[in-house]
């Protein structure tokens, strides 16, 4: 399900891999993220424009979650579409550490504060770029008007992400 709506066609791909093998080697977001979006850019109509854009959220949504992952956690994966969007999910078990962080974000999120706080990292110089920073998801939220929903189950300790973008943003 995508804002609310059955997505009328499964996801065109489903990953399972090792957080531990992107923390060995970080050239593996980019490597993912591009073949996921060449691999997909065929479902549209503006191929270039969707392999681009499927690439950039896909590397920011793996950057954030291997930052905040167990390292010996499996990071699950996927992504599809249907006929109005486009359906990022990714999911694994989160650090005890990165728990706070995590919850910031999804306040952040809910008060719909992550257009202004990008803004706001975009012109501090005291930011800090980091593994487990949350600058590259609030870009998508400004750059493409995506909706972030992020769940945190404490029980399991694993979170899920799920990123929704319109069609139309292509």
């Amino acid at each position: 399900m995508v804002n609310g709506k059955e997505s009328a066609e499964l996801p065109a791909l489903i990953l399972k891999l090792k957080a531990r093998d992107f923390i060995d080697d970080s050239s593996r977001f980019n490597m993912l993220a591009n073949y996921v979006g060449e691999y997909s850019k065929s479902l549209f109509e503006k191929q270039d424009r969707a392999e681009n854009l499927v690439s950039t959220v896909l590397y920011e949504l793996i950057s954030y979650a291997v930052g905040i992952a167990e390292e010996q956690s499996v990071v699950n994966i996927s992504f599809g579409r249907n006929e109005d969007d486009m359906s990022f999910v990714i999911a694994s078990e989160v650090k005890k550490s990165s728990v706070p962080k995590l919850q910031e974000l999804k306040r952040s999120l809910q008060n719909n504060k992550a257009e202004s706080l990008y803004i706001k990292l975009l012109q501090s110089k005291e930011y800090g770029f980091s593994l487990e920073g949350d600058f590259g998801l609030y870009m998508v939220v400004n750059d493409y008007n995506a909706n972030i929903d992020l769940n945190y189950d404490s029980a399991a300790n694993k979170f899920e992400i799920r990123v929704s973008v319109s069609i139309k943003e292509i």
